[in-house]
């Protein structure tokens, strides 16, 4: 007897170029977000976007769930009982101007109250509005053509009550969608997977979950830094069928996963683990340090850094950036067989050159400290 845990995971949209091509021709693909259980990676080739529904049969009792989408991680605890089934969803929400992406897993009620959380009510109204009118005019347009003339109905008025009733409905399906998207929800994280503890209190959050409220400390998020991150691409220079501008590559090879960072704080290691971080610490200040130990399971690639973090009456926030391609580069130089697909792509396009120096140019690991909230801040 035992457990069983499935995964419903989206297509994570990329752009291909076969490294070994030489005509370069540009494609679109998909990829699967990469998932380890327990350190154990669910499917060895993620870059492939093969698995949307991945069952895993596991023993009763508490496992960690990681997930990666173009280095951005979350973890979360899955407690399974004997014979249950669990099911948990992965989102991912691209910001390709900020590099700020989002990924969410949790249940399907959490997964869709996250990302409701930054969407505007009247902006939903007004689209949903626009589309009914669309829907409507349709339908009753059709209705008018068939039966106008028995109704004896002239064309202007045909034509002017169907712009009526298609109006109508936009108006008032638009209003109950906004009344519907204004009614308070349950807080996101009655529905989302535990917390993961750490050591020293610490804990590790769903992504969109608070701090305990009424508490001071510190929210870490460790984040790849999206300036060098975004070096991975480059303007048109070969043959392709898009046509577009600039093309953007990356693939969820497990090779790429960085290994989860460890934090310490005043001394004390509190744990590794992705995600954010919400650390309990008295008002004063505080040293931090967080270390990766590498990439793809190769230390030669890892990097470490330390702040001073002042925490005041409420929750300091701060974000380490780590430079992935600088430690991609180092771990080739040091093992050249270990290749990222992204690496082959970049160098099939001359550009692999210029780009690692720039990212080696740029801090291995460095902090930005955001202003301080007042307690149970969101992260």
């Amino acid at each position: 007897m035992g457990a069983r845990l499935i995964i419903h995971a989206p297509r994570v949209e990329t752009e291909d170029i076969d490294p070994d091509s030489v005509t370069g021709v540009v494609l679109r693909g998909g990829a699967s977000p990469a998932v380890r259980v327990d350190g154990s990676a669910v499917d060895e080739h993620p870059e492939r976007g093969s698995d949307r529904r991945m069952e895993v049969p596991l023993r009763p009792g508490k496992h960690r769930v990681e997930v990666m989408v173009k280095q951005t991680y979350e973890t979360v605890l899955v407690d399974l009982a004997e014979d249950e089934t669990a099911e948990l969803r992965i989102a991912y929400k691209r910001d390709r101007l900020g590099g700020e992406d989002r990924l969410f897993v949790g249940s399907k009620p959490y997964v869709d109250r996250a990302f409701a959380v930054n969407r505007s009510a009247g902006w939903g109204a007004f689209g949903c509005g626009v589309g009914l009118w669309f829907l409507a005019l349709a339908v009753v347009g059709a209705l008018v053509g068939v039966f106008g003339a028995s109704l004896g109905l002239e064309p202007g008025q045909a034509v002017a009550g169907a712009l009526v009733a298609a109006t109508a409905v936009a108006v008032v399906g638009g209003l109950l969608v906004w009344l519907a998207s204004r009614r308070k929800v349950p807080d996101a994280g009655e529905v989302a997977t535990g917390p993961v503890p750490m050591g020293g209190g610490a804990q590790v959050l769903p992504a969109a979950v608070s701090p305990p409220a009424g508490r001071s400390g510190i929210v870490l998020r460790v984040r790849p830094r999206s300036r060098t991150l975004n070096m991975i691409g480059f303007t048109k220079r070969l043959r392709d069928t898009v046509r577009a501008t600039y093309y953007e590559f990356y693939f969820n090879e497990l090779v790429d996963w960085v290994a989860p960072p460890r934090v310490t704080l005043d001394g004390r290691e509190l744990g590794a683990a992705w995600g954010t971080w919400w650390i309990p610490a008295g008002a004063g200040m505080h040293r931090l340090r967080v270390e990766i130990d590498g990439i793809g399971g190769y230390e030669v690639a890892g990097v470490a850094g330390e702040t001073d973090v002042r925490v005041g009456g409420g929750i300091a926030r701060v974000v380490a950036r780590f430079n992935f391609i600088a430690m991609a580069h180092r771990r080739h130089e040091r093992h050249p067989a270990l290749e990222s697909r992204w690496q082959r792509v970049m160098r099939r396009a001359d550009r692999y050159e210029d780009m690692a120096g720039q990212a080696l140019a740029e801090p291995d690991l460095e902090f930005e400290r955001l202003p301080e909230q007042s307690e149970g801040g969101g992260s």
